[in-house]
């Protein structure tokens, strides 16, 4: 019993941190994409 909520507690940890990161990720890449072809337009 012990082993499946550590495993259930660690799966809900890992999913969260995934989300965070494609919260946070996400908007980057677009300005990092955004911002390159910003750069290009000016050259």
């Amino acid at each position: 019993m012990k082993l499946i909520l550590s495993v259930l507690m660690t799966l809900f940890i890992f999913g969260f941190a995934i989300r965070l990161l494609a919260l946070i990720g996400f908007p980057m890449i677009l300005l990092t994409i955004s911002a390159k072809g910003f750069r290009n337009q000016l050259s």
